[in-house]
Formats: structure tokens, sequence, C-alpha cells
């Protein structure tokens, strides 16, 4: 009788610690649920905030076409084809009119050449390098902009670090411009029949144009926000500013540095020259072997 007592109480143990074992396994599942619950619930928020920020840098940028709804679970009605006919027409105007704009903008780089004709005469180095040099301008000033865009509509670019970002960008453009000042030199001055102080005419020009590029397409976007016009319409703009800019730039400074007719020609000449010798001497020097 005490044996099947005892094998009953010890039955019962068993049975109690399986019921308290699968009672702390269901609480653990619970917690598990609980946690992936509120992680889920906090993903959703950032989710909803980081929505309603890019709406509102969309709607900001006037970047319309740059955001696709559903309008039907919006509720909203279909659009008239009169609606899409008179945005279309907008659309039209406001892109023809800026372009042609920049076109009439754009043509004053004739006057700028025509009033440095007898400078481009007697080098000619310089107009087989301008399109080089007004293209490198270009790049550079739409690459600037179109990362500053991109920021706005991100929302990652904002007043409060706009001034940060154009310090880095201003900072950037200068390694950035002797980088692209020391590989044009080096295509102008081995790769053509080019003499060294046009070469390096043409390298410092080419320096100044990217730098000065890169800072405009850095500020015109975030210049464009402020006054209410569309940022998008600064990757055309940099564009024309370049064109002309660079075309002013490199006639300047070929001027400085090669027309002796001007005291500042034949003082960028003695330059040239100096630094033409420095050159040498520094590759006499490495040439030479270390006898130990």
């Amino acid at each position: 009788m005490s044996l099947r007592v005892k094998r009953q109480a010890q039955s019962g143990a068993r049975a109690d610690l399986e019921a308290a074992a699968d009672v702390e396994q269901l609480l653990n599942r619970n917690a598990e649920l609980e946690i992936l619950n509120a992680n889920l619930k906090r993903l959703l928020d950032i989710s909803r905030r980081r929505e309603r920020k890019l709406v509102k840098a969309l709607e900001d940028v006037n970047a319309d076409s740059l955001l696709s709804l559903d309008l039907d679970e919006c509720g909203a009605d279909d659009v008239s084809a009169t609606d899409s006919t008179q945005s279309f027409l907008r659309s039209l105007a406001d892109r023809t009119g800026w372009l042609i704009g920049l076109l009439v903008f754009q043509s004053l780089s004739s006057f700028i050449l025509k009033s440095n004709e007898d400078l481009l005469q007697r080098f000619p180095t310089i107009v087989y390098f301008l399109t080089m040099l007004v293209g490198a301008g270009g790049n550079a000033g739409n690459q600037a902009t179109v990362r500053v865009i991109r920021g706005l509509a991100l929302g990652s670019l904002t007043v409060k670090n706009s001034g940060w970002y154009v310090a880095k960008e201003t900072a950037a453009s200068l390694l950035i411009g002797l980088v692209v000042g020391v590989a044009g030199l080096m295509r102008v001055y081995y790769f053509s029949a080019v003499g060294w102080h046009e070469s390096m005419a043409i390298a410092l020009a080419l320096v100044s144009i990217v730098v000065s590029s890169i800072v405009i397409g850095t500020v015109l976007p975030l210049l464009f926000q402020a006054v209410g016009v569309d940022p998008a319409h600064s990757s055309t703009t940099i564009q024309v500013i370049m064109d002309i800019s660079g075309v002013l730039v490199t006639c300047l400074i070929t001027s400085c540095l090669l027309d002796t007719s001007s005291s500042s020609g034949r003082l960028g000449r003695d330059l040239l020259e100096a630094s033409r010798s420095l050159a040498n001497a520094t590759a006499a020097a490495a040439s030479v072997p270390n006898v130990t």
C-alpha cells in the first residue's frame, strides 16, 4: 500500500514539474511576443515619421513629380483630363521659359571671346582645351548640385546643417581642384605638343574653374530654395554659369600668365619659368642615385 502511494506521489510530482515547465515556456514565449510587438510598433513609428519628413521635404522643393501616391487608397478622385492638360502646359511653359533665359545668358560668352580675340590668336592652345576646361567646370558644378538636391529631397540637408555642409564642400573643392589640376597638367604637357608655360596656365585655370564650380553648385540650390524657386532648376543653371565663368576665368588667367605685352603677363611668365626650373631641379635631384 505504501509503495503504491509512493509511486502515485512520484507521478504527481513529475506531472507538477512538467506543468511548471510548460507554464514557464508559455511565459517565455509571451515575453518574446511582447518584445517583438514593441519592436514592430517602434519600427512602424519610425517609418511613419520618415514618411512625413520625406513628404514635407518634397513639398518644400516643389518636387511633385517625384512623389507617387496611390489615389485610390487616399480616397481621392481621379484626375480629370483638363487638370492634366493644364499641368502639362504649365510645366512646358516653365521649362521652356527657363531654357530660353539660360540661352540668352549663355550667349554672353561670345562677348568674352571677342574681347580676347588677340590673345586667342596668339595662343591657339587655349582654344584647343577650352572645351575641356568649361566641361570640367560644368561636370563638377552639376555633381555638387545633384548632391544638394538629393539631400534636400531626402531631408538630410536642412537649414540647420546647411552652413556646415557648404563649409565641408568648400574644403573638398580645394582638394578636388588640386587633383584635377594635376591630371589636367599631365594631359596637356605630356600628351600634347604644348609648352610648359601654356600647360601651367591651362592647369591653373582648370583648378580655379573646378573649385569655383563646386562652391557655386553647392550654394545655388540652397539659394533657389530660399527665394522660392524650384532647386531642380539649379542643375541646368550651374551649367550655363560655368560655361560663362569658365571662359572668363580661362581668358583672365592665361592673359595674366602668357601675355607679355603687360606687366602682369611678364611677371606671370617669370613665375612660370621659375616653377619650371624648380620642377627640373627636383626631377634631377630625384634621379641622382643615393650613394652610401
